[in-house]
């Protein structure tokens, strides 16, 4: 299982692999990839996405499947249906998630049986070869350079290669709509994105609770 934040790379990952399974030789009718975050999937159970697979391809439930879901969360008790099908099928299973503390707070039920994975934002290292070759350590002047704009626009692979504040403003939305009003009773979301916006625009100065309050109201 691997997790991580939104669009931090867990579906081209996970699509990589499928390419090198098949690549190896894995039969392609024994691969199958669901997005679950899909309106047209997320409302089905695990249980009702196998069937259908072993229905509509004709897949003998005798013969090993390897089952790929991207956004493992999105699906009702995903966490119980994984372990019945876990247990009673040939399958093998791998399964993207991006709310972390949902996946490990939810996946107790699956002790013993699954190997997470985190992945996380690009490292300094990482973002260097996004940009080409390193610098030479005679060129610690770019170094400098570097780690100011890697410190401005994150690890995220996409904001790396196109900066835009409008894709980060998206991401942010994204995470507090689907993820953070999920996991805790948030009556006033456009309050929690305002305080976000003022905890990062206060870098590197002091702040307190008393003064948050009053700006926020």
């Amino acid at each position: 299982m691997i997790i991580g934040s939104r669009r931090i790379g867990k579906t081209t990952l996970i699509k990589q692999f499928i390419k090198r399974l098949l690549q190896n030789g894995v039969p392609k009718e024994d691969i199958f990839y669901l997005a679950l975050d899909h309106p047209a999937l997320s409302n089905f159970s695990i249980s009702e996405h196998l069937r259908n697979v072993r229905k509509i391809f004709m897949h003998e439930r005798e013969k090993k499947l390897l089952l790929f879901f991207d956004e493992i969360q999105e699906s009702p008790n995903w966490e119980i249906e994984l372990k019945n099908i876990y247990d009673l099928e040939n399958l093998k299973i791998f399964c993207t998630g991006s709310t972390s503390s949902l996946i490990q707070g939810q996946g107790g039920r699956l002790t013993g049986r699954q190997i997470i994975t985190p992945l996380y934002p690009l490292s300094f290292d990482e973002f260097l070869l996004f940009h080409g070759d390193k610098p030479s350590l005679s060129e610690d002047y770019k170094y400098e350079k570097l780690m100011e704009e890697y410190l401005e626009v994150g690890g995220y692979p996409e904001q790396v290669l196109h900066p835009s504040i409008e894709y980060m403003s998206n991401l942010l939305d994204d995470i507090l709509a689907r993820d953070l009003i999920r996991l805790y009773p948030i009556k006033k979301a456009f309050i929690l994105k305002d305080l976000l916006r003022l905890i990062a625009a206060s870098v590197g100065s002091r702040t307190s609770f008393n003064k948050l309050g009053k700006v926020l109201g």
